[in-house]
């Protein structure tokens, strides 16, 4: 229906142990619906970490979802209508595709403008945290009350201020990660949450490098 209204539609798949060899099934699905074929359709996948109190029982680390979907791909080709969202793939994907290098400086919305405004009353800028009172940055109810010094350290996180990040060569298509992870992992937003580029990059990377010389050589 929202693509017959010519609705830009993504659908993003959370991929975890339980469901991630169902890709095939999904794609085949997609393709017979004949959504794929409409310009509006963006399908991705996402490798699941546990950001909540499930905890990572059915988590995959991301290059075992990297390699399972590379995997897949290669035997499957209605997998090809799947945009990864791999950390650091998505930015190289684009120079791969002629398209010009856009550098993450900051990874996620809450350290860039979004706020969020919890059913308790509180604003807080990360939805990961909304309910937790480190995540507080002000107050909506009863009245409206902002802590201007602790939004502008959320606002300022990115790679040029977290002084870990200046010299690995993974800053700019990570933007210092998960400002929520960070805060857990290391008690202060003022730290980086760093994927597993090194990994991911060395599954997906040649992969796609091969399959666009094959796509070339094919005209």
């Amino acid at each position: 229906m929202l693509l017959s209204k010519d609705i830009k539609t993504f659908v993003r798949v959370n991929l975890n142990e339980e469901n991630i060899a169902d890709l095939p099934i999904l794609a085949k699905f997609m393709k017979e619906k004949g959504w794929v074929n409409n310009g509006n359709f963006f399908p991705y996948i996402y490798s699941m970490s546990d950001s909540g109190c499930l905890g990572e029982k059915l988590c995959l680390p991301e290059k075992v979802s990297a390699q399972k979907v590379v995997a897949m791909s290669r035997t499957c080709k209605d997998m090809n209508i799947f945009d990864w969202r791999f950390h650091g793939v998505d930015q190289l994907r684009s120079v791969l595709n002629g398209k010009n290098f856009r550098p993450m400086l900051r990874f996620c919305s809450a350290s860039k403008s979004q706020y969020v405004f919890g059913p308790d009353g509180k604003i807080y800028l990360c939805w990961f945290g909304a309910g937790k009172k480190e995540f507080e940055v002000g107050s909506w109810s009863p009245r409206l009350v902002l802590d201007d010094e602790l939004i502008e350290r959320w606002q300022s996180r990115s790679v040029a201020t977290i002084e870990k990040c200046l010299g690995c060569r993974f800053a700019l298509i990570c933007g210092a990660g998960c400002t929520n992870k960070a805060l857990e992992e290391h008690g202060k937003i003022e730290a980086p949450r760093c994927s597993d580029f090194e990994g991911v990059l060395s599954v997906c990377v040649p992969y796609l490098v091969n399959k666009l010389r094959k796509e070339v050589s094919n005209g």
